[in-house]
């Protein structure tokens, strides 16, 4: 009788009611993983949810487990999948989500426009919502693009409709495999309760055979194994991110940061002084640049009451150091960029680059050719090039700013007839950054990483520790092309090396498994390259960045659904979307650092402009 009693008990069902408050705590928690780079291409490391269960069963006082916290995952993903593909995340014309109703709300007459041409619709109009900011943050990137963005629901509905596809081409195949987005043409059952999450623990059968158990036995030990392999490499990745992050603070006591009057002028608006009041506190921070340091690193509710205390100290027993306004030396910004090189990943490349080129030229053009060969000299003259050209254009891509908004800018808005100052206002809002609080240009976005919006931003790049934007894109393209042509060329050297080298002689095991090693390398280090290059080159010829490409893949699908065309509106011809980019003459285009014919970046020509 107990053993019964004991099987049934591990079969019972492990239960958890999740509350609104469970869910607050969950999805913060998620968001600081997020931002410890704890998550990968949507999905959470192992590290991520060890860190998640210690920290929710501490503050919720109850029993978290991984499982508890991936079912919940799944759940808050379908739900927030049915309200962004409606509407669009909050972007629909005229919706947005009240935090305190926990509604998405509009006018009667447009969601009785939505309700006739979506039904399905009025089942979300009274149905709440919570910490959908929080989620879009989390899942709205992924939904946009695609990535990891099908929940289980999702994929099932989506196979059980391909029996009425009917398929011509190669290409709608592709297309097909391609969409992951769901809407209400799949429709969910929205009455569904998603708070229970079960969890079944694997049941122990009474008679179980011993070598089964000697098997699952062996399983556990290797998984364990597995596990802990897995632990010791996170622990010695974090050990190096924190000994990154120690030295980044040695160097920000070493060199501590200066204000432009420019970026104390945006730190002023920010804090909301009247535009009479901002000339002479900007006077006065610019030349105090202890006291600027201490204001801006204190928090916003209270740096107007800091800042008065200021201006008061100084007026009462001392007076004003200047009456020029002050912008920070050119060698303090210098120090600031050069303070990027102060990264594992770049000083990984530049390792990298070390190696290929000495053992390109000193170990297997030598062994080939020899050096003092004229032809063993002239490819290592034409090798040396190369390489240099690559070390050049990787030096401009960390150095160069990739283009931030300017001071004061507010966004054109066209003027239609009929339009009001009113109306004309709500589209400037509408073009605002909310991380920012300051209004973006076309085509900028904020990256988190920076803490910025930058200009015709395409990615933010681990390996140059720097945005790729408007001033740097080209130099980027350069260093992918140079790195691609050298690594093709090494690959060449190493290969024709290796099949005209006598190995007849014994003891050249090391020396042959050497070669090979450092053929397998440069080939996969060509491929990468070789891959990447195309990307870039398919990305300029339309004159398209990678966020605008994943931007416009949903487009053109929305754009198919309705029986349109979707056609980017800033690819202009073959032409001159390269000669935007690389520069009107073909002799700078090889050139990192030519930049004469890049604009400022705050607006770019369409195709409505070429009609």
């Amino acid at each position: 009788m107990s053993k019964q009693e004991a099987f049934a008990n591990t079969c019972k069902k492990e239960q958890l009611k999740w509350t609104e408050k469970m869910d607050s705590a969950f999805i913060q928690a998620m968001i600081k993983q997020q931002d410890k780079g704890n998550r990968i291409k949507g999905t959470f490391t192992t590290q991520a949810y060890t860190d998640m269960t210690e920290e929710l069963s501490a503050i919720l006082q109850m029993n978290i487990t991984k499982n508890h916290l991936k079912n919940r995952l799944k759940s808050l993903k379908t739900a927030f999948s049915q309200w962004y593909d409606l509407f669009q995340g909050t972007s629909m014309s005229g919706f947005s989500w009240n935090a305190n109703t926990r509604l998405i709300e509009a006018e009667d007459e447009i969601w009785d426009n939505l309700i006739k041409s979506k039904p399905e619709a009025i089942m979300l109009k009274t149905k709440k919502v919570s910490n959908y900011n929080e989620m879009l943050d989390l899942f709205s990137t992924d939904r946009a693009k695609g990535e990891d963005a099908e929940t289980a629901k999702e994929r099932n509905a989506r196979l059980n409709k391909i029996d009425n596809i009917k398929l011509e081409k190669f290409s709608e195949v592709d297309d097909l495999l391609a969409s992951n987005e769901v809407t209400l043409e799949n429709p969910y059952n929205l009455d569904d309760d998603d708070d229970i999450q079960v969890v079944y623990p694997t049941p122990l059968s009474p008679e179980q055979p011993s070598s089964a158990k000697k098997c699952k036995s062996k399983k556990r030990k290797v998984q364990e194994e597995v596990e802990s392999s897995e632990s010791n490499i996170v622990n010695a990745v974090h050990n190096v991110a924190h000994a990154i992050m120690e030295g980044n603070k040695i160097m920000d006591r070493a060199y501590p940061q200066e204000y432009t009057s420019e970026e104390i002028f945006q730190q002023l608006e920010l804090m909301g002084l009247e535009l009479n009041e901002i000339p002479r506190a900007l006077n006065f921070l610019a030349t105090n640049q202890a006291k600027s340091m201490l204001l801006f690193s204190s928090p916003l509710q209270i740096r107007m009451g800091v800042l008065k205390d200021m201006m008061a100290q100084q007026a009462k027993g001392k007076t004003h150091p200047g009456s020029t306004l002050y912008s920070a030396p050119k060698s303090s910004n210098q120090e600031m960029q050069w303070r990027r090189f102060v990264s594992f990943p770049i000083l990984a490349v530049f390792v990298l680059m070390e190696m290929v080129y000495y053992g390109t030229v000193f170990i297997f053009l030598d062994d080939w050719l020899g050096l003092e060969s004229l032809a063993g000299w002239m490819n290592a003259v034409i090798f040396t090039l190369l390489a240099s050209f690559t070390l050049f254009s990787f030096l401009v891509c960390v150095l160069t700013d990739p283009g931030g908004v300017p001071s004061g800018y507010y966004p054109d808005i066209e003027d239609n007839d009929g339009s009001d100052q009113e109306s004309r206002d709500t589209e400037a809002r509408k073009k605002r950054c909310d991380k920012c609080a300051a209004y973006k240009p076309p085509r900028a976005h904020h990256c988190r990483v920076c803490r910025r919006c930058v200009l015709k931003m395409d990615h933010h790049c681990t390996w140059i520790n720097n945005c790729v934007g408007q001033r740097n894109y080209k130099a980027f393209f350069l260093l992918v092309a140079y790195g691609t042509i050298s690594s093709i060329y090494s690959a060449v050297i190493i290969v024709v090396c290796g099949i005209q080298k006598d190995w007849e002689f014994a003891r050249m095991t090391s020396v042959k498994t050497y070669y090979i090693t450092s053929g397998a390398m440069i080939c996969l280090l060509s491929l990468t390259l070789g891959t990447l290059l195309g990307w870039h080159i398919y990305l300029l010829t339309h004159n398209m960045t990678t966020i605008e490409y994943y931007e416009g893949t949903r487009a053109a699908w929305l754009a198919k659904k309705s029986g349109q065309i979707y056609n980017h509106p800033y690819d202009v011809g073959v032409y001159r979307n390269v000669t935007m980019i690389l520069g009107p003459s073909v002799l700078k285009w090889i050139w990192p650092s030519a930049l004469g014919h890049v604009k400022e970046g705050t607006s770019f020509p369409t195709v409505r402009d070429t009609l």
